[in-house]
């Protein structure tokens, strides 16, 4: 059975249009994100099938009352009396003639603007001379609404669901973090952007406040389940992350507020990847990871052509129409949807790769793959990761070339401090293991790390030392001894020699009387 708008509770005749948004109806329209799909009482079967394949919150009924969102009516068709190219920059877009204050998004475009990027997005503007003294043209700008041509049917009054939402489920609290489903807001959330948003957290910085979004489960629709989730087992509980780099302020003002490219740099095991899942929590966004490797295939990450169903429809037999499409890879997907999108390892993957990126980490936000282009979603916030290429311990990385590392900011993600590296310890043997390990323990553990990262440094040690491996020796020490939880962590992979330095330093801090030091 095929997915249309027409079994969606939230279509609307064109009659119930009007009385719903207080304006005079084109013709159906979606209650939810005021998706314009037809004239009179007809809709374009085609428009409906496609926009509800796409739509994160398909089968839900709408609101109850008017909410526009993101996605309003002058999403798909921009309002010509706003059309006017200002020929100058302007330092906010409040003050060009293209914002819609209605709608809070811009009319030329056809997106809604955040808040806290009404002067980076102005920065960035392309809807002004170019160049060459030139204008950008009213079609070459923004996603305008196919023209709605084709089989249409009739809309008229749709029956409603009177199924109940489900309730979301129970989860346990922590101490570490407030959950951002119980955050209470430190600023106003507009009126237009409740359907999307539910709360603001402040992040204090040298200039002021900013105000990050903490995003309504619903809005993402089945993507929700990649929001990570501190109740999964086998995985990382972003809620308890300690934030010790400040990673959360730098994102806020690189990331969101000057919508810039943030790349973490730094040791395996310092919590960049981590750190990404953790920002992502904080916002009630998904979180999707892209691994690459040495070995990393540009079809699977950009994407093939294929041949088979085109998506269109024989206008004769109404046959589905076969041939050759381009059928996007990992990236250009992610790129288009919301959520947090972390590349890692962005040194290691293939030219072909790298160059997409090039197009991408630029000001337009256009991900060029293979001749086809891919805008970044206006809520998809990227961040990279890498290891440093200049430690030969990092083996397949390599330097970025200068057209790369100018796109990016950088932020370097260092072993926590001592105090910090208690604090987290103590908290993730407490939440995976059930108890609080031994205070003696925890000490024991942090000076002897200090030994073998001075090691590390002085090249004595083949491999970093990081706080992932201390995790490892905390929670098997109480079973296997201080000296055998050392072996089974990181001493039984070593070469002998390597191995007597590292257990030298081991027994200069090992104390007498615990049970686990033995």
């Amino acid at each position: 059975m095929s997915i249309t708008c027409l079994t969606c509770p939230s279509l609307m005749s064109r009659d119930e249009s009007s009385e719903f948004f207080g304006i005079t109806a084109p013709g159906p329209m979606c209650g939810r994100y005021g998706w314009v799909f037809g004239s009179g009482d007809n809709a374009a079967e085609a428009a409906l099938s496609k926009f509800a394949t796409t739509c994160s919150s398909f089968g839900n009924p709408r609101p109850d009352k008017e909410i526009p969102s993101t996605n309003f009516a002058s999403l798909f068709k921009p309002r010509p009396d706003l059309l006017v190219v200002t020929g100058e920059k302007v330092d906010a877009c409040t003050k060009c003639v293209n914002f819609d204050v209605v709608n809070h998004s811009c009319a030329a475009t056809g997106r809604m603007i955040f808040t806290e990027r009404l002067e980076s997005e102005a920065a960035s503007c392309l809807w002004t001379k170019n160049d060459h003294g030139g204008v950008i043209k009213h079609h070459e700008a923004g996603v305008v609404l196919d023209h709605l041509v084709g089989t249409t049917v009739q809309v008229a009054n749709p029956v409603r669901s009177s199924a109940p939402t489900p309730p979301k489920p129970i989860r346990k609290k922590v101490n570490v973090n407030k959950w951002p489903c119980d955050y209470d807001t430190d600023a106003p959330v507009q009126e237009e952007l409740k359907d999307m948003i539910r709360a603001y957290r402040k992040v204090d910085t040298r200039k002021g406040p900013i105000f990050l979004p903490i995003f309504q489960t619903d809005y993402f629709g089945d993507r929700a389940a990649l929001i990570p989730d501190p109740n999964a087992s086998g995985t990382t509980d972003p809620s308890l992350y300690i934030d010790h780099a400040g990673l959360l302020e730098k994102f806020a003002v690189v990331t969101y507020k000057l919508d810039q490219n943030l790349l973490l740099t730094g040791e395996p095991g310092t919590g960049k990847s981590e750190g990404a899942a953790y920002l992502a929590w904080m916002m009630n966004m998904p979180f999707q990871r892209l691994p690459y490797t040495e070995s990393s295939e540009p079809d699977e990450f950009l994407g093939s052509p294929q041949y088979g169903d085109t998506g269109e429809v024989d206008p004769v037999t109404g046959s589905p129409i076969l041939g050759t499409y381009f059928k996007p890879g990992i990236l250009p997907t992610a790129w288009g949807q919301a959520g947090v999108l972390l590349s890692d390892e962005i040194n290691l993957p293939r030219e072909a790769i790298q160059q997409a990126y090039r197009s991408g980490n630029d000001s337009s936000r256009v991900l060029v793959v293979y001749g086809n282009t891919y805008r970044r979603h206006d809520y998809c916030f990227h961040m990279a990761a890498m290891n440093p290429s200049h430690d030969f311990r990092n083996i397949g990385a390599t330097p970025m070339a200068p057209a790369d590392s100018s796109r990016y900011v950088f932020m370097h993600m260092p072993n926590p401090k001592p105090e910090m590296i208690r604090k987290v310890l103590t908290t993730t043997v407490e939440r995976l293991d059930r108890e609080v390990p031994d205070p003696f323990l925890v000490t024991t553990i942090i000076n002897i790390g200090e030994d073998l990262r001075a090691m590390s440094r002085d090249g004595k040690l083949p491999d970093f030392w990081t706080l992932r491996q201390e995790v490892k020796v905390a929670r098997m020490a109480p079973f296997f001894g201080l000296a055998g939880a050392y072996s089974a962590a990181y001493l039984d992979y070593v070469d002998q020699n390597t191995r007597d330095l590292c257990e030298t330093a081991i027994r200069s801090h090992m104390p007498s009387g615990p049970d686990w030091a033995t």
